[in-house]
């Protein structure tokens, strides 16, 4: 968590573009992107970042840096999890293609699973209820799934993450 982070680093007079809440996880941060008290100085927590080692689906263990596996190192800068890159990959590639349809994907606590999900906001601005940009996405397993038509006002007073999570 980043307030034990802020607490070793405290003892050395150091900081770090980390989490602004204490409670949040340094790997979701790290790979969700990540907004810091240093977002305006030193881009998002994430932008930070030189190097990950990550275990791939296979069980290899792998270093992703600008020079090793650039492309894996890439997509895991804001990229959310290793769930899905794929998918994400596909979306983020097509964007110039889509310019309507939204994505947000989000860890959250959710009080009624009694545990931290993968939350996704599909929104697409000109009302298509299924386009192709989501095909990758809709393909993932899922939990439970409140997909809806609906309006960005709406939205606002839906879309809200449970107070002290």
């Amino acid at each position: 968590r980043w307030r034990d982070v802020y607490a070793e680093l405290n003892k050395y007079g150091r900081a770090v573009a980390g989490g602004r809440e204490g409670n949040v996880g340094v790997a979701g941060l790290l790979l969700g992107g990540g907004n810091a008290f240093f977002t305006a100085r030193q881009g998002f927590s994430c932008d930070n970042v030189v190097s990950y080692q990550v275990v791939l689906a296979n069980g290899d263990i792998v270093t992703a840096n600008k020079d090793n596996n650039a492309d894996l190192f890439l997509v895991l800068k804001g990229g959310s999890s290793n769930f899905g890159i794929e998918a994400l990959s596909a979306f983020a590639d097509n964007v110039p293609n889509d310019i309507n349809s939204n994505l947000v994907t989000i860890f959250t606590h959710m009080p009624d699973f009694k545990d931290v999900v993968v939350a996704t906001l599909y929104a697409n601005i000109a009302g298509v209820e299924k386009p192709p940009a989501y095909e990758k996405w809709l393909a993932l397993p899922e939990i439970l799934n409140t997909v809806k038509m609906t309006t960005i006002s709406e939205m606002a007073f839906e879309y809200n993450i449970p107070a002290n999570y």
